[in-house]
């Protein structure tokens, strides 16, 4: 097994235009913090928080990481794989995008679980991708049942538009893949021709391989267990919010738990420091405002849901990686 610190796709990443924007917003974020918060308030919202509550938090994102694990193991049909192979694929590929700009840890998590189970990595990346593609879709429905439900700000409805673009052209790149598989190949293979072969010919298996990843796409089985693993996962993170809510003594309806799921996760596409710091508590406080949360009390929720969020996938991530390279001595 390849040493992963060595082979790490995130080298150099100080250097990328999105780390120094990145740190701009999130500082800016921080910044406003500091000058605008009330921290007696915070501090003493923090330490009133029920650990109980918090403690189920905690459980539940353990659960969400099961349940993703199983929708993966799905998406991998016809194919059977370890689950604990999958399990650390996808644990450091999530550690690599919580501090990796670019979405690089779905490259990392393709690459590990190529590698631990001897596949092709560009058919790990086609299922990864072929995951990526469902939480889109997961996404758009979120909003449009909260569009149904409640009234959308405007700062919500803008960037809901443009999820539903995203949306309806990823379905449309996925009806392609199934529809003109062949064609696809037949031009790639037709460009290969006028390179040397040391590149044309995997060229020609990592695209075959990584159309193989999108195999689920075919199988009319394998989309209703995926919708139900899907509902199941975006219904448990709803449930986390509502959690660390109850810790902190906000009674807020389940809407606002799922529209500060919608909003973090549309909130990926804003660059911030590694771990989305700052950007994560800013978007809490948007969002929690349109339920008449004070700004303190909103910034405490950010931070316990942050914590409870990101420590655990975080630590399991570690240790996964520990493992990895461990087995590589």
């Amino acid at each position: 097994m390849t040493d992963l610190k060595a082979d790490s796709p995130v080298s150099g990443r100080h250097l990328s235009w999105s780390f120094w924007l990145g740190t701009l917003v999130s500082v800016a974020c921080l910044v406003w913090a500091v000058v605008a918060l009330d921290w007696d308030a915070v501090i003493d919202a923090l330490t009133q928080a029920n650990l109980l509550w918090v403690s189920v938090a905690v459980l539940t994102v353990l659960l969400t990481i099961l349940v993703r694990l199983a929708r993966w193991m799905v998406l991998l049909h016809p194919r059977t794989m370890g689950s604990q192979n999958l399990l650390a694929a996808m644990l450091v590929g999530q550690l690599l995008n919580y501090f990796a700009p670019a979405r690089a840890g779905d490259f990392a998590r393709a690459y590990v679980l190529g590698d631990v189970e001897g596949e092709s990595k560009a058919w790990a990346l086609g299922t990864v991708a072929l995951e990526k593609l469902w939480d889109i879709w997961a996404l758009l429905i979120l909003v449009v049942l909260l569009g149904f439900s409640t009234s959308l700000p405007n700062w919500l409805a803008v960037p809901a538009r443009g999820l539903v673009v995203l949306a309806l052209s990823a379905l449309v790149l996925s009806w392609m893949f199934i529809k003109y598989r062949s064609r696809a190949t037949a031009v790639v293979a037709r460009v290969a021709r006028y390179l040397p072969s040391k590149i044309a010919v995997p060229l020609n298996n990592s695209v075959e391989s990584l159309l193989d990843g999108f195999a689920g796409l075919r199988q009319p089985r394998v989309w209703l267990w995926t919708a139900v693993w899907s509902a199941v996962a975006w219904g448990i993170g709803a449930l986390t919010n509502h959690t660390v809510f109850l810790a902190l003594g906000l009674s807020l309806p389940f809407s606002a738990a799922l529209m500060l799921l919608a909003v973090l996760q549309m909130g990926i596409a804003v660059p911030s420091l590694p771990g989305r710091v700052g950007i994560f508590e800013g978007l809490c406080i948007v969002v929690l405002a349109l339920y008449g949360v004070s700004r303190d009390a909103a910034f405490a929720v950010g931070l316990v849901l942050h914590v409870v969020v990101f420590v655990p996938p975080i630590l399991l991530g570690l240790f996964y990686a520990w493992r990895l390279n461990r087995a590589n001595l």
